[in-house]
This record gives C-alpha cells, structure tokens and sequence, in this order.
C-alpha cells in the first residue's frame, strides 16, 4: 500500500495547488501517465473508460457511479452524469469534477499513474471522492464497474477479497484488476453476470445491492461488480485505488486475441443506451 500512499500525498498535494490548475477542456478527457491512459467523460454513462497500459488497451467498459437521496418510494438513483458538473484537467494524469445536486456535492478526483513497460506492466487509478450531504436524509452512493480484461468480456473471474477489496481475473491469463477501498468500506460489494447491476441501477426504483459473501468468485463470464456506501448527512472522503496488471511480452497469439476482444468489445459497445 505504500505507493497508494503517496500518490495520496500527491493528491493532497494537488488540492493545495488548485490554484494554478490549467482551464477545463472539452470532454471526454484522457488521462497520460508513463504508458499508461484512461478516458473519462463525466457527462455520459460510460464515465470511465478504455483503460490502456503500455499499448494494451479496451480493459475497462465502463466504470461509474449514482446517487440516491432517502428511501422514499420510488426516488430511484442518479447517475452523475445527469447532474450539473464542472470539471478541470489539474495535469496530465489528474482530472477533478465537482458534481452538484440538490442538497448535496460530490467532488472526485481520477489520479492516474502508469508503472511503465517491464514483465508486468502496472497502472493505478486512484479516486478520492468528497461528499458532502446536506440534505437531512440518508444519502447512498453506488459504484459500479465493468472491465473487460485484455478487451475480452468473457471467461472473467471476481472475487470479494475482504470488506474493502475486490479481485478481478480471467482464466488462462495472468492479467489482474483488483481494487482497495482505504476508507471508508463499503457497506456492501456485488458481483453478478452483465448487465444486470446496471439495469437495476437505471430502472427508476430504489435499489440497494445484495452482498456476494467474502471469498465466493463468481464467474466465468462477462462479469461486473459494485459497491454502496450509506451516508448520514455530513461530510465524508472516499479513497480508493484501481490496480490494473497486464504481463508481457505481447505475443502474436496475445494481438490476436486483443483484436478479438476489440470486436467484441465494439459489439457489447451497442448494447448500451
């Protein structure tokens, strides 16, 4: 955990100097670190996406998160998206958006930091998320997360490690995503098959995951996985860390099947409103 550490520090660090933050540019942004990318659009569903590390790309479909104010009936979540936002490109590799609903603000930053070429090429997107709850009410925040290792959304494994982390596979690959939440836990995690997290998530009805056990691995298949956290009126920082490995070297079998993949991808791609 420790280079989570500093790259925290590095974000504290970013805060102070908001200041001198270059001008916001047109979306969807794409962060750059050190071979490594990622492109964020926070005024669409997709929000997070198309995760590459040193020229293998397409591991993530789709990484994002919704709001639900209370649990009066038929209140439903919001995805951030439909809230107004600001964003600001504070670097390279740093995105900051300040989402603002009614009652509430959300102000998250996307760290990316990519670990270079080497057997095992690595990136870390870590996300510190501030949420600040002035609406009297219980206020749930969900996240919710599609990746598709290696650009390929089949023969994929998740694993619940622990109250706080989430461990992602695929058979017959040493390619890993896993996530560590330092705080706070989540008050539960959820794996499940494609696309059934986001249709309850879009369906207009309060919705509240189901906990997958710790230690169960659900799969294989075209998996996806979240998390739910339930605030009390209040001010609370979210700090987690995505972890994604993706060994070379990059064989001639290994580009086929990243092609593959991509048109697989494309064709799940359309399956999205």
């Amino acid at each position: 955990m420790g280079g989570f550490q500093t790259k925290l520090g590095l974000l504290t660090l970013v805060v102070v100097c908001l200041a001198i933050v270059a001008p916001a540019s047109a979306v969807p942004y794409t962060l750059v670190d050190n071979g490594s990318s990622v492109t964020i659009d926070p005024q669409s569903q997709q929000g997070v996406s198309n995760w590459t590390v040193e020229g293998i790309g397409y591991n993530l479909f789709q990484e994002w998160f919704w709001v639900r104010v209370g649990d009066a009936a038929g209140t439903g979540q919001t995805s951030l998206d439909a809230i107004s936002s600001v964003s600001t490109l504070v670097a390279p590799e740093v995105l900051r958006t300040i989402f603002t609903g009614n009652g509430y603000s959300i102000e998250m930053y996307n760290f990316l930091t990519g670990g270079g070429a080497g057997t095992a090429p690595t990136s870390d997107l870590a996300q510190t998320i501030t949420i600040h709850n002035n609406t009297g009410k219980t206020l749930h925040f969900f996240q919710y997360a599609d990746f598709d290792l290696r650009g390929d959304p089949s023969n994929d494994l998740v694993t619940v490690l622990n109250a706080n982390a989430v461990l992602q596979t695929k058979l017959g690959a040493s390619v890993t995503l896993s996530e560590a939440v330092v705080g706070p836990a989540p008050a539960v995690w959820q794996t499940d098959f494609y696309a059934n997290i986001l249709n309850s998530l879009n369906s207009g009805s309060n919705f509240d995951l189901t906990a997958t056990p710790v230690g169960v691995t659900k799969g294989p298949g075209d998996m996806t996985w979240a998390a739910e956290w339930n605030f009390a009126p209040g001010t609370t920082i979210i700090s987690k860390d995505l972890r994604l490995v993706v060994p070379e070297p990059v064989t001639m079998f290994s580009a086929f099947m990243a092609i593959s993949g991509l048109g697989m991808y494309m064709r799940k791609r359309t399956r999205v409103a």
